[in-house]
């Protein structure tokens, strides 16, 4: 039978193919059939799923995440497509790539990275040059970085997503800095690639993205600090103002306590990184919202990041 994208199914179709399911629990009906639901997902995207007649013992012996040779139909409800599925099959994850099964970002990930170079290079502040350099130099933390996600579900949460979401946030940080002179540009760029280098080690990326224990006992902000203060720790006389300046970045760049940010943004080159990181947040989480939405209504589910639903629109307009 043909692989199919679960990104590209269509109702009444029938799939036989190896797919990740993650969140397996067993219901039970409101006439009191139990059932197994759970989400299936290919590099494309991520479906609902049941499994009827089914009973809690099978959790045990498929756990809650896994890849498994998937028998299917292709069914809807309330409108969204899901998978109705008839066989599960374990599949050994040692004869599979489990990243082939993960959505990628839609970027060219070496493209990407000559880029982030490529603007360090235009530094004239010297620190901050071999300061930036250093960190694509670093072998270990450039390969966390083609491949760590912004966040486990609300923007850019793909592989490749942090690497995607740092160098749009540096671009436009740059284009801003061009439109007010007054603020420094090297910093600011630089601040705005420094924001979240803490995810490289706060998300996992094996089966689903997942908090790893640096991860949930420190979180990206305290990770970053670490990150950033090893590098600066190899360059001699390296300012203490700038240094602190650069830590600062990290720890206000959610903008308020109550998004989590030990500090508020303390001068102009923080105020425009958090505002700009927010909005490019905010921005891929609306366009996620459109993407995912396959129904015909005007408005989207709502979308938990924004509190709001997306309007969606006609299409005169």
């Amino acid at each position: 039978m043909m692989q199919i994208k679960l990104s590209d199914i269509k109702q009444g179709q029938q799939i036989e193919q190896i797919l990740l399911y993650k969140n397996m629990q067993p219901k039970v009906a409101r006439n009191g059939s139990t059932f197994l639901q759970m989400l299936l997902s290919d590099d494309s995207g991520e479906v609902d799923a049941k499994k009827w007649d089914s009973n809690p013992m099978e959790v045990e012996s498929l756990g809650t995440e896994g890849f498994a040779k998937v028998v299917a139909v292709v069914d809807s409800y309330n409108g969204k497509m899901q998978l109705i599925v008839k066989s599960l099959e374990l599949v050994d994850n040692a004869k599979i790539n489990p990243q082939d099964f993960l959505p990628k970002a839609p970027i060219d990930v070496d493209s990407a990275l000559e880029q982030m170079l490529a603007i360090f290079e235009t530094f004239t502040n010297p620190y901050l040059k071999q300061l930036a350099i250093s960190f694509m130099e670093d072998n270990e933390f450039v390969k966390l970085l083609r491949v760590a996600p912004a966040a486990k579900m609300l923007h850019n949460a793909y592989l490749g997503g942090l690497l995607e979401h740092l160098l749009k946030v540096m671009k436009e940080v740059g284009h801003y800095t061009k439109l007010n002179p007054r603020l420094n540009r090297d910093l600011a760029i630089f601040g705005a690639f420094l924001h979240d280098i803490g995810k490289v080690r706060e998300l996992n990326h094996i089966m689903n993205f997942n908090y790893t224990d640096e991860g949930l006992l420190l979180g990206h902000l305290a990770i970053g600090i670490e990150l950033l203060q090893e590098k600066i720790k190899l360059i001699d006389n390296f300012p203490f103002e700038l240094s602190m300046m650069l830590k600062h970045f990290i720890l206000s760049h959610h903008g308020t306590h109550e998004w989590g940010s030990p500090v508020l943004p303390a001068f102009p080159e923080a105020l425009v990184v958090h505002a700009i990181d927010n909005l490019n947040a905010k921005l891929d989480a609306s366009f996620k919202a459109l993407d995912d939405d396959k129904s015909n209504e005007i408005w989207t589910d709502k979308v938990w990041a924004l509190g709001t639903k997306i309007y969606k629109g006609s299409k005169s307009i």
